[in-house]
């Protein structure tokens, strides 16, 4: 997970620059994640899902409230981890964003069709016809269930066991 130090080195919160370093982190976990599933010869369904989730649109306010928060508190040390820990939250919050679209059973999110929206689209090509509204709440579940993972593997130290596993 490389962080370009340019990216945060233009001004310590230059906000184009924090932005584009969390997505980079962000981009580097979940393309990590997929290539683990490959591997494992599971389906790559739900991280290219939460991928597509993730870069449709959004702020990152949260994790610009964190880095500003770290210099307002005088931070000090090596930024990387730091946004590391900013990019977290926006698993997090897609957990939260997933979840509740699921329970108020939304069509839509930032323009586009909610994860249990379009994992249904998902599952009812990829059969024979038949709708199957279950398998994708199911999956949704599921979803919900990784982002949450996510926030936490986020901010561990690349190349640990538990960030890779």
């Amino acid at each position: 997970m490389t962080i370009p130090p340019a990216a945060v080195a233009e001004s310590p919160l230059h906000v184009t620059g924090i932005r584009r370093a969390v997505d980079t982190v962000l981009e580097d976990f979940l393309q990590r994640k997929a290539h683990m599933a490959a591997n494992g010869h599971l389906p790559g369904e739900v991280t290219q899902v939460l991928h597509d989730f993730s870069f449709a649109g959004g702020k990152r306010l949260r994790p610009l409230l964190c880095v500003t928060g770290w210099h307002a508190a005088a931070g000090h040390g090596d930024i990387r981890s730091v946004i590391r820990t900013a990019a977290s939250l926006e698993p997090f919050h897609a957990f939260a964003l997933i979840h509740d679209d699921l329970m108020d059973r939304s069509a839509n999110r930032r323009g586009h069709p909610t994860v249990h929206r379009a994992l249904a689209t998902r599952h009812h090509r990829s059969r024979t016809g038949a709708r199957c509204p279950l398998s994708a709440v199911a999956t949704s579940v599921q979803a919900i269930g990784v982002t949450l993972a996510c926030s936490a593997q986020t901010i561990l130290v690349p190349g640990s066991k538990r960030a890779d596993g």
